[in-house]
């Protein structure tokens, strides 16, 4: 399978020649928030996003292979979940901008997928991702790649959690 950083740079290219509203973290925060509710992704996102269909069949695949990867990431046994952001090279501004974006994104797919949050653990996991969709890094020092690297594996414990719990079987409590 295909490494979800190894799609970001095609989707980039693939969002800008359709001149879609969003970049790729944020269409793999949607994608991610989706698959936290109960309904299926695609329909949800060709109706709120991006529609596969009208997209040529190269963007098709990306999009079909974001989607397989994202549910088989965040599903995984072995927690192998990583938002989709720019590579570590990229500036910190540009990574936590994406972070930022990636965040707005699962927030939006959470709600638009229907998706509860149970409990105090999932209320606060949410609560930590809206204010990380705040994120606005001025100065960039290696303090700023510290805090970036804390943000996104919190990010990921987040997404996770909240994945989990959508997707727990019933009687397991």
């Amino acid at each position: 399978m295909t490494s979800v950083t190894q799609l970001y740079r095609p989707l980039q290219d693939a969002l800008h020649q359709t001149d879609a509203a969003l970049d790729p973290a944020q269409l793999h925060g949607l994608v991610c928030g989706l698959l936290c509710g109960p309904a299926p992704v695609e329909p949800l996102l060709a109706r709120h996003a991006w529609d596969a269909e009208a997209l040529p069949p190269a963007a098709q695949g990306l999009l079909q292979a974001l989607i397989a990867h994202s549910r088989q990431s965040l599903a995984s046994e072995s927690f192998e979940f990583a938002p989709l952001l720019p590579a570590d090279a990229a500036a910190a501004g540009e990574r936590a901008a994406a972070m930022a974006g990636w965040c707005e994104g699962f927030l939006s797919g959470f709600g638009l997928g229907d998706a509860r949050a149970a409990g105090e653990q999932a209320e606060e996991a949410l609560a930590d991702l809206a204010a990380m969709a705040q994120l606005e890094p001025v100065v960039e020092d290696d303090a700023d790649e510290d805090s970036l690297a804390m943000l996104e594996e919190h990010l990921r414990v987040a997404a996770l959690l909240l994945f989990l719990q959508a997707h727990e079987p019933a009687g397991r409590a």
